[in-house]
């Protein structure tokens, strides 16, 4: 697992784009409505 810089009392999204990019990784999506389905899931 790759260790990232943050700094979540300034931005706490930033824990948010950290776990989202990760259920993403090495995912392909044929469709906008499947990655739509993947980000709310």
């Amino acid at each position: 697992m790759k260790k990232y810089a943050y700094s979540p009392e300034l931005n706490p999204m930033e824990l948010l784009w950290i776990d989202l990019r990760w259920s993403l990784k090495n995912k392909i999506f044929t469709a906008l409505g499947h990655l739509l389905e993947a980000v709310l899931d």
